[in-house]
């Protein structure tokens, strides 16, 4: 899903990367997400999904947890499992399992789900003025 309305800033620094910014998107049905990412300053590098019920916080690194925590309420329940690799290793094993199967693309993560990602990058990346090389 797209977002409806998206509120962003960026400081672009002097070699032209994007060193750190906040995203505020905004959905039909009153759903928001509030990003941030930075290489300029120092971060948490953690993730929360906020619900009417209660919050998931994927703690440091969220990209590659043993953990997560859920909550309903006010108490908090931590789950644990086994960490697969060091980052994107479920990507590379959909990947596999893709290929294997001679599947064009992820029922997963299907074609149409990924432009939209990038559409959304797109929007983002055009109020702070970014253009790579290739565009």
């Amino acid at each position: 899903m797209e977002p409806a309305s998206i509120n962003t800033i960026a400081n672009i620094g002097e070699t032209g990367v994007d060193e750190q910014a906040a995203m505020i998107l905004g959905y039909d049905g009153g759903a928001m997400a509030l990003l941030t990412c930075a290489l300029r300053t120092t971060t948490p590098h953690q993730a929360f999904i906020f619900g009417t019920e209660g919050w998931i916080r994927l703690p440091h690194p969220f990209w590659q947890p043993d953990s997560i925590f859920v909550a309903h309420g006010e108490k908090e329940k931590e789950l644990k499992f086994k960490r697969l690799g060091n980052g994107y290793s479920f990507e590379a094993v959909e990947v596999m399992d893709c290929l294997r199967k001679k599947r064009l693309e992820s029922p997963i993560m299907p074609l149409d789900k990924s432009l939209a990602v990038m559409r959304t990058l797109d929007r983002i990346r055009a109020q702070w003025g970014l253009k790579y090389p290739i565009d």
